[in-house]
């Protein structure tokens, strides 16, 4: 992973923690409820420290009851959306949500 993937998973990884604990779960009871092996895997997640396969990432965002593209989203910044999208203009061109 280079720089940019890291800064975005931990970004995405921070808001599925904020989810996990606005819903008042424990790791391990969102490891269970979106079908992962361990509490551990899902600290990994929170933390960036792994990369979020889609149908794992649909599955937690199932269990948080969150909006997928919201969430998908929510690691993009003003400084890596060039990164992602190859323009400078990804909201305009609505490949991001308006703010």
């Amino acid at each position: 992973m280079n720089y940019q993937d890291i800064e975005y998973y931990a970004a995405m990884g921070a808001r599925i923690r904020q989810l996990r604990i606005e819903k008042n779960m424990t790791p391990s009871q969102l490891a269970r409820a979106a079908q992962l092996p361990c509490s551990r895997s899902v600290r990994r997640i929170e933390k960036g420290k792994n990369v979020v396969k889609l149908g794992t990432f649909r599955r937690i965002c199932k269990a948080l009851d969150a909006d997928f593209a919201e969430l998908m989203y929510s690691g993009i910044t003003k400084e890596n959306e060039k990164y992602f999208f190859g323009c400078k203009n990804a909201k305009k061109r609505g490949y991001l949500p308006a703010d």
